[in-house]
């Protein structure tokens, strides 16, 4: 997805302009994850 997706100039402007990304390793910090609402791990 990051090869991919992220790296069409549309979407980064969208996601520059709009969002926050966060790296999170959802084995080490469960709590987290949880807060995020992150219930899968994409295998992308």
């Amino acid at each position: 997805m990051s090869g991919k997706t992220f790296a069409d100039p549309t979407v980064q402007k969208i996601v520059q302009e709009h969002f926050v990304f966060v790296t999170l390793d959802v084995d080490r910090e469960k709590s987290a994850a949880a807060w995020f609402g992150g219930n899968a791990i994409p295998d992308t």
